[in-house]
């Protein structure tokens, strides 16, 4: 009598991978709006400063005027804020940008006050000694190898004893002359009612994120900051990148310069110091906005501005304005953390969709 086999069962036939809602699918959704909403906070936060301040206080805070006094006033911090950004950019950073602006203003009015120049040729001079003073910091950062830190405190330690030498004859105040009046209305004139430095900042703002994010050369400098190792090796030379960073914050701050002497008509020792701190605020906290974890200019210029209007409302509302540097500090410590976790987010980001990416491959 045969014994009976017993049947082998069917062997399960592999369907694929099985398209299945699961909790974290119907999470992304909402995890995507989420980022989206945090790319536009810090822009939520400036607009709801000017409506929420300008309901407390319609008669004095709430006008047009007052809005854009608030607004133009910030021209040179906004305009060495994005001077500073480029370097950061690049992994740099660049301490001597407010000695910069402190120099180019007490040059420019010295030349229109001791060597009578037309302002346009005294300002053409002062933005070129800027970019000079741009390439010696590029040549000790990129040939010499000093870190950048070090050679820019240097550089600025070196240029505020160059202001405080020129101003000891003019009991240390230069005013501009009355022949070069017209020159101060480079800052104070307006375009169809929206003042002038406003309409500069726009302009600025604008050819940066033409050049640094839709041009090769901003993706190069992006690479050349993040992972310089890794860009030697593709073949970018970022030496050249980071030459240029400096060259440009440079010329960025003598801008900047040319901006104040032009709206205070007068110089003296350190004009631009008070500015760095608020402009590296700036930085650091626009590199979480717009683009989370990337230093840009948009989000610079709206970090300037977000923190001035809440300090121009705190003080219409009855603050005290010693409260502007304590916000400046917290902001600022915000700022680098919230920059720390976008990137580390970010990166953690990415290696999900890399292992995302490997199970779908091995599933299939």
């Amino acid at each position: 009598m045969k014994a009976r086999v017993p049947e082998r069962e069917a062997p399960a036939v592999d369907a694929g991978p099985v398209d299945m809602v699961t909790p974290a699918s119907k999470g992304a959704f909402g995890v995507r709006a989420a980022e989206q909403v945090g790319r536009f906070a810090l822009l939520i936060l400036l607009i709801a400063c000017l409506i929420g301040f300008s309901a407390v206080r319609p008669q004095s805070f709430g006008t047009l005027d007052n809005v854009f006094t608030i607004l133009g006033g910030q021209a040179e911090v906004v305009l060495l804020a994005l001077a500073i950004t480029i370097p950061l950019m690049a992994g740099s950073f660049d301490f001597s940008a407010g000695a910069v602006v402190s120099t180019t203003t007490v040059a420019l009015l010295g030349l229109l006050a001791d060597s009578h120049l037309e302002p346009a040729l005294a300002v053409a001079a002062v933005v070129g000694l800027a970019l000079l003073i741009g390439v010696v910091n590029a040549f000790l950062v990129t040939v010499v190898r000093i870190h950048s830190l070090v050679a820019t405190l240097g550089t600025a330690t070196v240029l505020s004893s160059f202001w405080t030498w020129y101003l000891g004859p003019h009991s240390g105040l230069i005013v501009i002359p009355p022949a070069a009046a017209s020159f101060e209305a480079l800052a104070r004139g307006s375009l169809a009612g929206v003042p002038l430095p406003l309409i500069y900042i726009a302009v600025v703002v604008l050819a940066l994120e033409l050049v640094l994010h839709l041009a090769p050369v901003g993706r190069r400098l992006y690479v050349a900051g993040a992972n310089p190792r890794a860009a030697r090796l593709s073949g970018i030379r970022t030496e050249r990148y980071v030459f240029a960073s400096f060259v440009a914050a440079a010329v960025l701050a003598g801008v900047a310069g040319v901006m104040l002497a032009a709206r205070h008509g007068t110089a003296t020792p350190g004009d631009g110091d008070p500015l760095l701190f608020p402009a590296f605020t700036a930085a650091f906290l626009g590199a979480t906005t717009i683009r989370p974890g990337r230093f840009n200019p948009t989000g610079t210029a709206i970090a300037a501005f977000a923190l001035a209007v809440f300090v121009a409302g705190l003080i219409a509302v009855g603050a005290s304005p010693y409260l502007q540097p304590v916000l400046n500090g917290g902001a600022l410590i915000v700022a680098v953390a919230l920059s720390a976790w976008s990137g580390t987010l970010r990166i953690s980001q990415a290696r999900r969709e890399q292992l995302r990416a490997l199970r779908r491959r091995a599933a299939a």
